[in-house]
């Protein structure tokens, strides 16, 4: 009984980090591909006309580049809900 136990805490646990470790390799792939996007931004326009070539995430639903003040902001939109910005 304890041993059937414990095996199901492990099991969620375990479960729990595979979901912290996806959610993490998605953040990476985004803030990546928004950075890069920064640099090679030289002005206002979408994303993949600014970065041809480049791979963007697959979960993107937008992504823009716009100046505010002197600065280009990128800004990354995922399925999920989570929005990224890159400043340059």
């Amino acid at each position: 009984m304890v041993r059937t136990f414990v095996g199901f805490l492990v099991g969620f646990v375990a479960l729990l980090l595979v979901f912290v470790a996806a959610f993490a390799l998605q953040g990476r792939g985004a803030r990546e591909y928004a950075a890069r996007v920064a640099r090679e931004a030289t002005g206002p326009g979408a994303c993949r006309e600014v970065a041809r070539g480049v791979q963007s995430p697959p979960d993107m639903t937008r992504c823009e580049v716009r100046r505010e003040g002197g600065t280009l902001v990128v800004q990354l939109s995922l399925e999920s809900g989570r929005t990224y910005l890159a400043r340059r």
